[in-house]
Parts: structure tokens; sequence; C-alpha cells
């Protein structure tokens, strides 16, 4: 009977394997917006928050919330503060189904360590922003 699900659990790893595989090849590569870059790269969350929604789900290691644009920046400030200017941005993975949204998931680096970021793009405004330690 084990050898029988092991048999079975390796058809659905493969099965999914080809089925995220062919996901990956069909989504478009989309790039993050130079300035949202610059803004990451020098802690700059006035210059973030000029792309945010007028309500944004800000995530920061799992505390999560919904916020209007001036309380994001207050938070999102204050974040970079505690964590140092000294930041690199590096995109693991950005895609999208047409050009007015994408999903963007990359690292960024502190003085405090590294974040996985995940950032919600629609129609060129930020509508989630996740920053969760690694």
């Amino acid at each position: 009977m084990k050898h029988l699900w092991t048999g079975h659990t390796k058809f659905l790893v493969i099965g999914l394997l080809c089925v995220c595989t062919t996901a990956l090849l069909q989504a478009q590569h989309i790039k993050l917006p130079q300035d949202i870059v610059k803004a990451l790269e020098t802690g700059n969350a006035k210059e973030i928050c000029k792309r945010f929604n007028s309500s944004v789900e800000l995530i920061l290691n799992q505390n999560q919330d919904v916020y209007g644009k001036s309380q994001a920046e207050q938070i999102l400030k204050n974040f970079f503060e505690i964590n140092g200017p000294r930041f690199k941005y590096k995109d693991l993975h950005s895609s999208g189904k047409e050009e007015s949204h994408c999903n963007v998931i990359g690292q960024l680096y502190t003085s405090k360590g590294i974040y996985r970021v995940y950032i919600y793009i629609k129609n060129g405004q930020i509508y989630q922003m996740r920053l969760d330690n690694d």
C-alpha cells in the first residue's frame, strides 16, 4: 500500500510541476516601475506612497491592515527608519495577465535583514504591499 501511495504522489507532483511551468511560461514578465525601485532603494516612503491607491493593504511582518495613503506612508517611513536606508532591490518574479496590473515578488536588503517583497499594482497604483522578514 505504501508503494502505491508513493507512485500516486510522484504522479501528482509531476503533474503540478507541469501546470506551474506552463503558467510561468505564459505569464508576461513585467518589471517594477523605476520610480518605485528608486524609492525602495533609498527608503523613500513619500515617493512610494505617490503610487498608492486611496486605500492600500499594507502587511509588515504579519501585521496587516488597510490604510489611507497618509497613514500608510507614516507606517512605511517608520519601517525604513528602523531597518536603515541601506537597501537593494532584487526582482525575483513579475507577472501580469495584461499591462494594467502586475504582481511583483522581490527581495529587500536592509541593515536589519532581508525581506520578501510582494507588490500588487493595478493601473499604475499600488493596492497591496507586503514585506515579510525572510
